[in-house]
């Protein structure tokens, strides 16, 4: 388990450094970051990024696991960035809804994965199960959902660098939204942890509730209710950030987490309360994680995409 948690925080360290650096490197213009051909460094981040999911599975050595999640992080969140700068710098303030359903997209894509994965897991692993015979086998399976979406990834590359080569917008960035990046970054942070205690928080409850034997197939459908929580929570959202200043879905998401934490205290040997609450905690920490922030409108009258 110490191992896991170590793994998942190499990943967001990765996922936190492009959030750092790109403000300081767009005002300063260290390294020549402003001439720097955004769609370019996105078909590369994708095709880095479809190389890295498709080979995780095919490694032994756990430090070869730590490069391939600080990659995968790097690059992923790089892309994340881009475009959510991307969608502030076209909408501005109108950019509430775009926000939300720009996360309601990645909620589902975290809904259909754990179904994909799904049926190559074994139904079934207990303690007193003989599965030595059958790591090969699980591990070579495993490898061909990986190698299917790493390919798409990577292949998605090419259209996706040639559609935004086209027009170009630049957000400039300014101390307050630097700040605000901080922030952002911060309360991400924070969801992260409080993600990584949840694991370790459904061990311990399965053990004391005598839930030893969970299938893997099992784990795979409760991250997808999770998932599809999430995509509930955020479609709810889009509509929401029309009509619902962003300060108020702020206090609003703090408010349902706090509660949910506390009540969290006392399901200690409920199954069904403990479910309801993860299914209930995971939107709330999105919801106002999420909350759109009014940046500044820098758009430029003849472009819509990001380049420079």
């Amino acid at each position: 388990m110490n191992w896991i948690h170590v793994i998942a925080n190499t990943d967001n360290t990765g996922c936190d450094i492009p959030n750092r650096l790109r403000s300081h490197l767009n005002h300063q213009n260290m390294f020549g970051w402003r001439g720097i051909n955004k769609p370019i460094v996105i078909t590369i981040c994708l095709i880095l990024c479809g190389i890295v999911v498709a080979f995780t599975t095919n490694t032994a050595s756990i430090d070869v696991l730590y490069l391939l999640m600080a990659v995968y992080g790097i690059t992923n969140t790089g892309i994340t960035i881009l475009l959510v700068v991307w969608i502030a710098d076209v909408w501005a303030k109108d950019s509430g809804p775009y926000m939300q359903a720009f996360q309601f997209t990645t909620s589902l894509a975290g809904i259909v994965g754990p179904l994909v994965v799904a049926p190559y897991l074994p139904s079934n692993i207990g303690p007193t199960d003989d599965t030595t015979a059958d790591i090969s086998a699980i591990k070579w399976t495993l490898s061909i959902p990986y190698l299917i979406i790493g390919i798409i990834t990577a292949v998605n590359a090419i259209p996706f660098g040639l559609m935004l080569a086209f027009n170009s917008s630049q957000l400039m960035p300014t101390k307050l939204i630097f700040v605000m990046i901080i922030m952002c970054g911060s309360i991400k942070a924070l969801l992260y942890g409080i993600q990584e205690i949840q694991l370790t928080n459904i061990t311990k409850f399965s053990t004391e509730v005598g839930l030893t034997a969970v299938s893997t197939q099992y784990s795979a459908y409760f991250s997808t209710c999770i998932s599809g929580a999430t995509a509930a929570s955020q479609a709810l959202a889009i509509p929401l950030a029309r009509y619902i200043r962003p300060l108020t879905m702020l206090w609003m998401g703090i408010f349902l987490q706090l509660l949910s934490q506390i009540l969290l205290l006392f399901a200690h040997k409920s199954v069904c309360l403990a479910l309801v609450l993860v299914l209930y905690l995971e939107p709330c920490g999105n919801l106002w994680a999420n909350s759109p922030r009014q940046l500044p409108n820098r758009v430029q009258t003849d472009s819509k995409y990001l380049d420079q």
